[in-house]
């Protein structure tokens, strides 16, 4: 129960079509006012592959350089420093504490 990625391509494909399906046989009802999808929303300790591409893809959207993401998050002080997307640093159990926070 509630083992699953939740980034999955796959299961936001089929998760998408089932909410559908259930949205479009009772929107039209009158006692309808909205909807909710699941009553436990959280993050299921996702932390896989999915979750990692997302966040560097955040990452560098939101910070556009690693020299500008290695200076706001100290990464040369701790020695951590990143030099290429690829090698951006899993978050799980990192050691550097501005990074994993």
């Amino acid at each position: 129960r509630q083992i699953m990625d939740i980034t999955h391509p796959v299961y936001l494909f089929y998760a998408e079509r089932i909410i559908r399906k259930l949205i479009s046989r009772v929107s039209a009802h009158p006692a309808v006012i909205g909807y909710q999808t699941d009553n436990e929303t959280k993050h299921y300790h996702t932390s896989g592959p999915n979750v990692q591409l997302r966040f560097v893809k955040y990452m560098r959207d939101k910070f556009k350089s690693l020299d500008e993401i290695n200076r706001r998050f100290g990464l040369d002080y701790w020695s951590n420093r990143i030099n290429g997307w690829e090698d951006f640093p899993s978050v799980i159990g990192t050691v550097n504490g501005s990074l994993g926070a």
